[in-house]
């Protein structure tokens, strides 16, 4: 149903947009089009409503939320085709707005759902949003940093620059009172402040800030005091390397540098040198670098259909993910499946 309220263009409210003021929750599976219009505009008393929104018209504020990786994975992916699949978010964004002050024109401003946000963007459907209910955003990132551990996906590195920025705004505030406003242990939200004042030469040693663990800290923390020189030369040879290690061995890497010990660092054959590829002890192909940098693969090992097409699905989904950077869904099962109900071959 429509709202009543009638239409104001002023910058101080809200424009028009899709809402209704009747529903308790959304759930797009029974709630049907009727239900929204465009002829409504939000009173700003009106409260707990869920309403639809151009995601494009909402802001996401500066304040530390999400890293560009969460955007990338496949669990983002994932959550971007479900989203699709059912036409709109069924956990509704949090948003608020945030009237005209010293010239800038009023907003949507998101309170929590960044990746729901993204994904609506992407998939090019209104996001379903609730409307904060008090006046005041000042206590929105503590908002954010709650409605976020309740989310399997977050990772120890986001939500440690979220502890950071609430431990540093202004006037500050003690660990014990954001451990108790949020739900959690101090101990909590000491390691996680502990990661978020890690060298920025140990952070950018790893591939994504998102692969350090919260037992990575205490070692990582100590091998930098005991030999900052060695650890940074140490990152900075790890970041030189065509391909970042794998997060462990990095680990192990600066530790060891803080000692005055290095890891055997496996390097890459000659361009043309080729070399043997093995599965189960035997030998199934080789492979072997152009003089352009490009992999050439060979495989001597006959395979049936299935099991070629299965292989390659593996490999392009690697590719996509890994060295294009490209969030894919996960590979069909049905090539896999086949493979299951064969003899191997011998």
């Amino acid at each position: 149903m429509a709202s009543n309220h009638p239409v104001n263009t002023s910058s101080t409210t809200p424009p028009p947009i899709d809402l209704d003021i009747g529903l308790p929750a959304f759930d797009p599976r029974t709630a049907s089009a009727s239900n929204y219009t465009l002829a409504a505009n939000v009173d700003p008393v009106v409260t707990d409503s869920v309403i639809l929104l151009d995601p494009h018209s909402v802001q996401v504020p500066s304040t530390p939320n999400r890293t560009e990786t969460s955007f990338e994975n496949e669990q983002f992916e994932e959550l971007r085709q479900g989203i699709a699949a059912k036409g709109t978010n069924l956990q509704p964004i949090r948003v608020r707005w945030i009237p005209e002050l010293n010239g800038v024109p009023g907003h949507w401003e998101l309170v929590w759902g960044e990746r729901r946000l993204r994904a609506c963007r992407e998939a090019g459907l209104r996001v379903s949003a609730i409307v904060a209910k008090d006046d005041s955003s000042a206590d929105d990132y503590i908002d954010r940093i709650r409605e976020n551990r309740g989310r399997a996906d977050l990772t120890p590195w986001e939500f440690s620059q979220q502890v950071r920025h609430a431990l540093e705004r202004p006037p500050g505030m003690r660990k014990i009172e954001l451990a108790s406003r949020i739900g959690c242990n101090v101990s909590t939200i000491s390691r996680a402040n502990d990661m978020a004042h890690l060298p920025v030469a140990v952070v950018n040693a790893f591939q994504s800030p998102n692969d350090i663990r919260y037992e990575d800290v205490k070692p990582l923390r100590d091998a930098y005091e005991r030999n900052p020189i060695a650890v940074q030369d140490e990152a900075d040879r790890i970041r030189a390397e065509t391909e970042t290690p794998a997060a462990a061995q990095v680990v192990k890497r600066l530790v060891l540098a803080s000692q005055g010990k290095f890891a055997s660092c496996k390097q890459p054959p000659a361009a043309g040198q080729t070399t043997v590829l093995e599965g189960g002890g035997k030998a199934v192909g080789f492979w072997r670098l152009s003089p352009k940098g490009a992999i050439e693969v060979h495989i001597e090992t006959a395979m049936s259909d299935n099991q070629r097409d299965a292989m390659l699905e593996q490999m392009t989904s690697f590719l996509a993910r890994k060295v294009l950077k490209k969030a894919v869904p996960k590979p069909a099962s049905a090539a896999a499946e086949a493979i299951s109900r064969e003899e191997p071959k011998a």
